[in-house]
């Protein structure tokens, strides 16, 4: 997709060059169970998975413990650091916690709807 525009500056009229609108890359995750699994995948469909960049692999595939990399063009798998299990472990909990916050601020919302109509209710 790409958008274009123009210019008038004092009567001087002047294309602005189109600009591409590039979407997040946002693809079905694939859960593997095991690093079996993974080559599986990778080696029934190798020229669509040969063509990405680790990152947009890594998005696509869930393997527990690995992470995709690339050595010389050939995907590889290798065995995620203490550091980075423990920010992915941090990331859950903190979705988690976000999770447990916004229920626990929709019942403070409920409790004082119900908290007014009791008094107002009280009251009459």
């Amino acid at each position: 997709m790409t958008k274009s525009s123009k210019i008038v500056l004092n009567d001087i009229r002047k294309e602005l060059p189109k600009i591409k609108i590039i979407e997040p890359f946002q693809p079905e995750v694939i859960d593997c169970d095991s690093k079996d699994d993974f080559s599986e995948i990778i080696s029934a469909d190798q020229e669509k998975y040969a063509g990405m960049t680790t990152q947009k692999l890594n998005k696509i595939f869930h393997i527990p413990g690995y992470k995709v990399t690339k050595i010389k063009g050939e995907i590889c798998l290798r065995n995620i650091k203490d550091g980075e299990k423990d920010r992915d472990e941090e990331k859950k909990v903190m979705d988690e916690i976000k999770k447990i916050k916004d229920a626990f601020n929709a019942l403070s919302e409920q409790f004082e709807l119900i908290k007014d109509t009791v008094l107002k209710t009280a009251q009459v």
